[in-house]
């Protein structure tokens, strides 16, 4: 009897070789050339037969050699016999007493074996293959150390980080071109407020963005500002305390520090109080300006911008005459 081992559920090809001797043990054919009907299959150490010879091919003898004959049975052939293949199941194959052997009616077992029944070994299953594909598929055409080296497999080989994933890495021993993770950095985004809470205004106030405190850096463009004015900045400059710091070297310095009670003392005047030279100094414009008026209001204009003029004398010497019928001439 030979132990054929452990099969994989569906196997096409379970081959039971086996031959037949005379009673001195010699090779001999038997009466008649072997077929399926003359082989009965037994599971699990029951009673329980193969009912049909569905997927059982005999070749009696094989290659034409005398008393060797070979038995095929596939495994992934269920027609009339469903459910007797299955994983976790141990199979017998006899072979009845149907034919004679040098004048003997034999029966003899043939072969044991199982399918999935006897694996210790790791079995590694193919991610995404429909059932019945080997490992071996996937590994048939991996890149060599040269290929890496001179970089000549096919772009699409190449791990892709938008597509590809890499899981569950642990540990990276070196890492180049950035900076590595030393700690666990997700405890700052552990508690990141939701959609709702922003919308309900339900997280700490704590948590919401101090503008005395935080930082909006590198603004390059603000496309509208709401509830600011000229208004609100104007009275924002003009309603600061003078008591607030100011940078030194500032025109808010300069104007704070000259701009302030005590800026008539710094006047070149020596009145602190100017009010008093100015009226004196508008009094006495103001007389000279009477005694002008005085003069003036003795001019007589008969003719537009024409003055009429009564000459008596000439460089102290009087003269006679009217400039007309009478010429003038000395006194």
């Amino acid at each position: 009897m030979a132990q054929l081992g452990d099969y994989s559920e569906d196997t096409t090809a379970v081959r039971v070789y086996f031959t037949t001797h005379d009673k001195a043990g010699g090779i001999i054919a038997p009466s008649a050339v072997f077929n399926p009907l003359d082989v009965s299959v037994y599971k699990d150490g029951g009673a329980i037969q193969k009912v049909t010879t569905n997927g059982m091919t005999m070749t009696s003898p094989f290659d034409a050699e005398t008393g060797l004959h070979l038995l095929v049975i596939d495994t992934s052939n269920d027609t009339g016999d469903a459910g007797f293949w299955a994983a976790g199941s141990d199979y017998m194959v006899y072979l009845n007493t149907a034919k004679t052997v040098d004048g003997e009616t034999v029966g003899a077992i043939l072969a044991e074996f199982s399918i999935e029944n006897r694996r210790t070994e790791d079995v590694f299953d193919r991610l995404g293959a429909p059932a019945g594909a080997s490992v071996s598929a996937d590994i048939m055409d991996l890149p060599t150390v040269s290929e890496f080296n001179a970089r000549t497999l096919v772009a699409a080989s190449y791990f892709d980080p938008a597509t590809d994933t890499v899981a569950l890495v642990t540990t990276v021993t070196t890492l180049t071109g950035h900076t590595a993770q030393t700690a666990d950095h997700t405890a700052g985004i552990a508690d990141i407020p939701t959609v709702a809470e922003f919308n309900a205004r339900t997280i700490l106030s704590a948590d919401y963005f101090d503008p005395a405190a935080d930082t909006v850096a590198n603004v390059t463009t603000v496309a509208g500002v709401t509830g600011l004015t000229v208004a609100t900045i104007v009275l924002g400059v003009w309603d600061e305390l003078t008591a607030t710091a100011r940078t030194v070297g500032s025109y808010g310095q300069l104007f704070k520090d000259n701009v302030n009670a005590t800026i008539s003392s710094r006047s070149s005047h020596g009145d602190p109080d100017p009010s008093g030279f100015i009226d004196a100094a508008i009094s006495t414009g103001n007389t000279a300006a009477a005694a002008i008026q005085a003069k003036t209001d003795d001019l007589t204009f008969t003719k537009a911008l024409e003055l009429d003029a009564n000459i008596q004398s000439i460089n102290g010497a009087g003269v006679v005459g009217d400039g007309n019928a009478t010429p003038w001439d000395g006194a």
